[in-house]
């Protein structure tokens, strides 16, 4: 997935716009130039330099257009682009590019070399590390490390020849090695209230660890089916499975939760939970007849999304009703509020661009 979203990032530097001061010679860039880039939340603007090369310094394998081409380079393929080409010679970028944003924090570094892509940094607002991404020719395989306040939480590895996905490492430079740090439960409120993640954890030294903690009461640490006992100790060659288990109700529900592993060298783990759940899914949007809910027990109504959007609409006493509306891909469920409600009967109406259904909504106090 990352490699696909960078070749099509790549793909869109064809259309940066140049403002440079740089040089063109027979309508070919040389020398140092400045292009802006925007962004979903910014505009980036970017320096660097430009080289002019023969076209024929590569072997094309193949032309996806006519300004960019898949390439031999190295143990590997790999491609390239360019704005313009004129008697066998292309422009193409080369060494670094400093991307800055409008207060002119750097938030990027692109690293070229004869217009082959080798690796982009990426930065936050202050500075710190935030991402890495660099091409491995010589392994056929592309690397995106993830940082959380300057640290390496996540090493991805995606093999250019196989597309099943990367191969994840978490906290790779640590001495806990962790199977999963980001994990989603997934809940069905009306048939499968309680949900499970296995996490093997591992480590070259003996470590120790004296807790592990969650931000909230309902996902509970087990080792063994029994209560995690601490400190609990890990062995090398010996990995140890914790079993988190969560069993949410709808009025304390949060879509995102963190555990926190602590070693008796006081080292911190974070683990980070997403959360899935619904009353109403693609399962039984159809033949859901009745749902009955508790204004105290339950406090909300969750709908799962259906599509690119899904919209319910409650209507009832005194014709009073109300709709609600997912439009945007991220959103993952329609939250609806009891308390909007008197006690009663209700028609439910969920219409998507997929599924839909009409239930029977019963509201309790």
């Amino acid at each position: 997935m990352a490699f696909k979203l960078f070749l099509t990032g790549f793909i869109l530097l064809l259309h940066l716009q140049s403002t440079g001061q740089g040089v063109s010679l027979n309508g070919l860039k040389t020398g140092i130039w400045t292009e802006t880039n925007p962004t979903a939340d910014d505009t980036l603007y970017g320096t660097g330099n430009y080289i002019i090369i023969p076209l024929d310094s590569y072997k094309i394998i193949r032309t996806i257009k006519d300004d960019f081409h898949e390439v031999r380079y190295g143990a590997s393929n790999a491609y390239i682009a360019y704005s313009k080409r004129s008697n066998g010679k292309i422009s193409v970028k080369d060494s670094n590019w400093n991307w800055y944003d409008a207060a002119n924090n750097i938030r990027k570094i692109t690293h070229w070399s004869k217009g082959i892509h080798l690796w982009t940094k990426y930065f936050d607002a202050k500075g710190n590390i935030a991402g890495n991404y660099y091409d491995d020719y010589d392994h056929d395989a592309s690397v995106e490390l993830t940082y959380i306040k300057s640290r390496l939480f996540k090493k991805e590895i995606y093999s250019f020849a196989k597309s099943n996905g990367p191969r994840v490492y978490y906290y790779p430079d640590d001495s806990l090695q962790i199977s999963n740090a980001e994990f989603r439960f997934s809940i069905h409120f009306l048939k499968r209230p309680e949900d499970h993640q296995q996490l093997m954890l591992t480590s070259v030294h003996t470590m120790v660890i004296k807790s592990i903690e969650v931000a909230r009461q309902s996902i509970v640490a087990t080792v063994n089916k029994k209560p995690v006992v601490y400190p609990l100790t890990i062995n090398p060659g010996k990995p140890v499975v914790v079993t988190l288990s969560t069993k949410p109700g709808a009025a304390n529900f949060i879509p995102n939760d963190t555990i926190i592993i602590t070693t008796a060298s006081n080292q911190v783990y974070t683990i980070y939970a997403a959360n899935d759940a619904a009353h109403i899914d693609y399962q039984n949007v159809e033949k859901l007849k009745t749902i009955q809910l508790s204004k105290t027990r339950d406090r909300y109504l969750f709908v799962a999304s259906l599509g690119t959007v899904t919209t319910a609409w409650v209507t009832g006493i005194n014709n009073l009703g109300r709709s609600y509306n997912i439009s945007h891909p991220m959103d993952r469920r329609i939250q609806i509020d009891l308390a909007e409600f008197p006690p009663g009967t209700f028609r439910l109406e969920i219409i998507s661009c997929n599924k839909g259904g009409s239930i029977q909504l019963v509201i309790k106090e």
